[in-house]
Formats: C-alpha cells, sequence, structure tokens
C-alpha cells in the first residue's frame, strides 16, 4: 500500500484552527452521550429486586473500565486545545490593488437636534401657609404565650430568658391602631408536642434528647392584644377563649433516672407535676408596674401561676428486701408465738404449786399429780399486716408501699403545705430541698420502724390461746380432788389480766368459795412470770431484726436525693422584667451539665403603649 495523498486545502488558517476545536467540542458531546447511556443501564440494573451481587460486581467493573477510557480521551482533547493555544497568527499578506469607485449610497438619516437654549430667570417664591395640627397618638400592645421554652432549644446556654430560645408553636399577638382589624388580636395554639425533638441536654458529658427526659401532657396557649394598651396571656390548662379548661391537662414527668448517675438503690425515679399554669394581664394605663396575682386562670393586672401538685416517685430493690425481711420475721415470730404451748401448761402447773402453798392451811395433803392440762397458742395469719396497704408518714409528706417497692414523696409539704402563692424564684429541687427530703426520709424510716414494732406487739391481739383439762391434787378411791382449768382468748388478754382464767373444783375442792379467786389470781401470776420474759425476747429478736432491715434500706435510699439536686435544678415563679415588658415562668428548670434552661408556662406582656 502507498502513502496517503494528501491534498492542500483552499480554507484559511483560522478556519483550520475552528474547524479542530469544534472536532474537540463534537468528541465531548458524543463522550457525554456514552457516559449518561452507561448510568441509565447502571439504575436499570440496580432497580431490579432478583438483582445478584455477582451482577453489580460485574457492572462496576464495566463502569471502571468506560471511566478510564474517558479519562484518556479528555487527556487527548486536553493536548489538542494547547496546541491551539500556542499556535500564533501568520504574517500579513500584500495589500491587494485599489478597485473601483462604487456607486453613490442613499441619503442618511437626519443628525440629532440641538440642545435648548438657557432658562429665563425664576419668579419669585410665594408665601407658605402655617403648619397643620399633629394627630393625636395611637395606642399599642403585646402578649406571648409559650407553655415551652428555653435554651436547651439553642446553642447558647445564655439564651435563658423567657422566649430567649423557643420552639414554635406559641401564641403571640399583637395590635396597633389604625393597623389591626377591629379592636383586638386574639390567637390561641394548641402545645405541638413534637416541638421537644431535636432540644438536648447534657448529662454525664453525653448529651441526652429532652424527648427521653420529658414527657408533656397536652397544653394550651393564649394570647390577645386589644386596643387601649391592654394585653393577657396565658399558657396551660387555658381554653381558646381564654378561659380555665379541664381539656389540657398541662402536666409534665421526668425521668430522673437520665440524669443522675446509675445506682443500685433504684429501678425507677420520676418528677411528676401536674397543671402547670402561668398568666399575666397589663393596661399600661394603669401604669408601668405589674402586681402578682393568686389567680392564674383570671390574672386582672397581675402575673401568677398555679401548680396542681408535684412529687418524687422512687421505686427500689431495697425496699422490697426490706419487705421480704418483714416476711421472714412474721414467720419466725409466728412460730415462736406458736410454740408457746408447753410454757403456758408449764405456767399453770407452776401457779397451781403456788396457790397450794399460799394456802396450806386448808390443803393439807394436797399435792400436784397427774394432769390432762392441753393448751395451744395460734397466730391468726388472716390478721397479719398487708403490704399492699400504704405506710405514711405522721406529717403525710412521704407513703412507701413495700409490695411495690415504692415511695411517693410530696414535694409540696417542703414548701409549708402548698406549691402556690409562693414569692419569686422559690426553690424546689435544689440541693438544699433535697437535702431537708433526705431528712424527712431518715424520720420516716424511723417511724416505720416504729410502726413496725407496734404491729408485732399488735400480733399478740391475733394470738388466740386454748387452755383446757384438769390437775389432780388428791385421789382417794375413786374421788378425784382436783382443778379444772380453762381458757380461750388472745395471748395479750391473758397476758394483762384483762380477761381471767376459768378455775373449779372437784371432790373436796367443789366448794371453793373465795377461794377461787385466790387460786386464779395466784395461777395467772405464775403464768406471766413464766411468759412475759419469753415474749419480751421474742418481741427484742423480732425488733431488733426489724430495725436492722429499715437501716440497711436506709442506708441505700438515703443518698439518693442528693443526687437529684445534683441532676437538675427547679424554681417555681420565676418574674422578669424588660424593656417595657412583665414575664411569669411557673417553672425553670436548669440542668448542670451544659447550663441549659428549661420554662414551662412561660407568658409575656407588654410592650403596650397609650397616648400622654
Amino acid at each position: 500500500m502507498g502513502m496517503p495523498v494528501i491534498t492542500p486545502g483552499t480554507g484559511t488558517r483560522d478556519q483550520s484552527i475552528t474547524d479542530l476545536i469544534e472536532s474537540v467540542a463534537l468528541q465531548e458531546t458524543a463522550l457525554s452521550h456514552i457516559l449518561n447511556a452507561e448510568g441509565e443501564k447502571m439504575q436499570a440494573l440496580i432497580a431490579k429486586p432478583d438483582v445478584t451481587p455477582e451482577q453489580l460486581i460485574t457492572l462496576n467493573q464495566s463502569v471502571q473500565k468506560l471511566i478510564n477510557a474517558a479519562t484518556r480521551l479528555e487527556m487527548l482533547f486536553q493536548t489538542k486545545l494547547e496546541l491551539f493555544a500556542n499556535m500564533s497568527a501568520g504574517p500579513t499578506g500584500a495589500t491587494a490593488p485599489t478597485g473601483a469607485t462604487g456607486t453613490t449610497g442613499v441619503t442618511g438619516t437626519t443628525g440629532i437636534t440641538g440642545p435648548t437654549g438657557s432658562s429665563g430667570t425664576s419668579g419669585a417664591t410665594g408665601a407658605t401657609d402655617a403648619t397643620g395640627s399633629t394627630g393625636a397618638a395611637g395606642t399599642s400592645s403585646n402578649a406571648a404565650a409559650q407553655f415551652v421554652s428555653g435554651s436547651v432549644f439553642g446553642a447558647s446556654p445564655l439564651r435563658a430568658n423567657l422566649l430567649a430560645a423557643t420552639v414554635s408553636g406559641g401564641a403571640t399577638a399583637h395590635y396597633e391602631d389604625g393597623v389591626t382589624a377591629g379592636t383586638d388580636d386574639t390567637v390561641s395554639v394548641a402545645l405541638d408536642l413534637s416541638t421537644l425533638t431535636g432540644a438536648a441536654v447534657t448529662v454525664g458529658g453525653t448529651p441526652t434528647p429532652l424527648s427521653d427526659i420529658l414527657t408533656l401532657g397536652a397544653a394550651n396557649q393564649y394570647a390577645q392584644a386589644s386596643q387601649g394598651g391592654v394585653s393577657r396571656a396565658m399558657a396551660g390548662s387555658v381554653g381558646n377563649d381564654g378561659t380555665a379548661s379541664a381539656d389540657f391537662p398541662a402536666g409534665a414527668a421526668f425521668d430522673l433516672m437520665k440524669l443522675i448517675p446509675e445506682t443500685p438503690a433504684l429501678s425507677a425515679a420520676s418528677l411528676t407535676i401536674g397543671a402547670i399554669n402561668g398568666g399575666a394581664q397589663w393596661s399600661a394605663a394603669q401604669g408601668n408596674t405589674l402586681a402578682v396575682t393568686t389567680d392564674a386562670a383570671n390574672p386582672s393586672q397581675g402575673r401568677g401561676y398555679s401548680l396542681a401538685s408535684a412529687a418524687l416517685d422512687l421505686t427500689s430493690p431495697a425496699i422490697g428486701t426490706m419487705a421480704d425481711a418483714f416476711n421472714t420475721e412474721l414467720q419466725t415470730f409466728g412460730s415462736a408465738v406458736s410454740g408457746l404451748g408447753t410454757q403456758v401448761v408449764n405456767g399453770l402447773i407452776s401457779g397451781v404449786t403456788d396457790s397450794l402453798n399460799a394456802l396450806s392451811a386448808i390443803s393439807g395433803g394436797l399435792a400436784v399429780g397427774a394432769n390432762t392440762l392441753d393448751a395451744a397458742v395460734t397466730l391468726d395469719s388472716a390478721n397479719l399486716p398487708d403490704f399492699t396497704t400504704p405506710f405514711v408518714s405522721p406529717d403525710g409528706s412521704m407513703t412507701m408501699t413495700m409490695s411495690a417497692g415504692s415511695i411517693h414523696a410530696n414535694l409540696s409539704k417542703l414548701l409549708g403545705g402548698t406549691l402556690n402563692n409562693l414569692p419569686p424564684n422559690t426553690e424546689l429541687i435544689s440541693p438544699a430541698t433535697m437535702s431537708t427530703l433526705a431528712g424527712s426520709f431518715t424520720g420516716f424510716a424511723s417511724y416505720l420502724q416504729q410502726q413496725m414494732d407496734l404491729v408485732f406487739q399488735a400480733e399478740l391481739d391475733y394470738a388466740v390461746v386454748n387452755i383446757s383439762g384438769h390437775i389432780t391434787l388428791m385421789e382417794v378411791l375413786t374421788v378425784d380432788t382436783g382443778l379444772d382449768i380453762s381458757y380461750s382468748g388472745t395471748l395479750q388478754n391473758l397476758l394483762s389480766g384483762t380477761q381471767s382464767l376459768t378455775v373449779s373444783g372437784t371432790g373436796a375442792l367443789a366448794l371453793l368459795g373465795g377461794m377461787a379467786d385466790t387460786i386464779v389470781v395466784l395461777i395467772q401470776a405464775a403464768l406471766n412470770t413464766a411468759l412475759s420474759q419469753l415474749m419480751a425476747e421474742i418481741l427484742t429478736n423480732a425488733g431488733s431484726a426489724v430495725g436492722s432491715a429499715v437501716t440497711t434500706m436506709s442506708g441505700l435510699l438515703g443518698p439518693v436525693f442528693a443526687l437529684f439536686g445534683a441532676g437538675m435544678s427547679c424554681l417555681i415563679n420565676v418574674q422578669e422584667d424588660g424593656a417595657g415588658t412583665f414575664s411569669e415562668t411557673p417553672l425553670r428548670f436548669t440542668f448542670p451539665g451544659d447550663g441549659a434552661v428549661l420554662n414551662l408556662g412561660s407568658v409575656s406582656v407588654g410592650p403596650n403603649t397609650v397616648p400622654a
């Protein structure tokens, strides 16, 4: 094959360069079509429901080969373009001879108009009319209600004031004369519980979602801004008309286990607060101060709050262990009491001997002989303590249900018996209040031990004693001279003498007369001597076992209250004044891990204005 023959072209040099650049552009377009087709092929294969891993691997290898080839082509395209960039223009050719003169063209358009001449002098300025009077100033008012707010919803712990960092869904109202239609702007918005999503507090150095810690009940938010510089706001158990409504319980529950270090003393711990309400109303015409109101549901020219309840609820394995120890000791106590039958018989015989000695002047020839005495002591299990019945502290601040292993602490008792009408910034949860609560718990534990001691003592009222039989004192021929002794009653009544033995004589003692009373007293005294020491030992042993169980439980649970005070703090009735604004926050929680703040039930009124 011979060499190819290249015929010189007739185009210019610049045209050739342009053609070469255009060829690169066309090649780039073709390459993009190829890559697009490969992408569609990938999507079609991946979308198949029965695609296999082997097919995907093969597809990946094919794509890799195509990309490698495309990369090499791009390098060639770049080399071409660099060649064109370096090409400089060729030399200018010789000037051609001048051609013949062409025909005359058509007449051109008329030129633009020349500049206007200078203006003449202006006439004298006329006199100014008098200024009209200024219109009367209008009124304005503002109100806001935000049941949930605080820096837990923002990045900075410093954003702690009302509405400084809030979740969406609050109620805000604004009225301005000449702008707002009607006589007021009224807004009512139910709390969107999903607003907790995304908020977090730092616990033990780790951010913890607020929704894992806090559960909220339904709440409403109401704001009204009216003409005349009047505004009103409520948050919590409020209806769409601004009055109290049971449709919105507005409660809150904190899982305290998420806020404290892990401890074997607790399996569950929660803080529950019922019906949180904040309210404020302000008329600017009545001055720049806002009094405290005691009625958050009707805050007439004032601000206030209300809380239905606040309680700590704890569940502890230590309480269950203590209850098991109590049950075991009750069984031991029951067995010891039921085993007193032999001691009762021995006491009776000792008493008969004492009576014969005391009555020796008339009892000559009498002596204790055979007997058929029988004594049974039975503990009535139906009257044993029911540990499902709660134990309540004397002041009502604590309730323990041993069967559930739980303690309920009424926090209002820490604050004088009420949660309402308290001074601003009253501490509900703090190291100091939790220390007080720990002291109350220690006192409750002592009271519990006293109550259990009384339970064992009371069991004597339910220990039934049955005595029957005969004791022979002398037998002549077939005539038996002796005593018939019987008793049916409680052990407590027997020991206290509230209920006496029944004693009657046989044979020569058939007619005891007044001696019967003397014999009963002597027998009963001997019986008491025999049983009292035994019962004292039984009760002492029971009390010691109970005391040990209570001490163990108290030692485990007592320190947990300090953990709550370190895990978060809570203030009641936080009132803040700003630039013409007044706010009320029923509850403010601070989490020391990062200083994050959570407000519940917050409202704000102002700034409001009226003409001077």
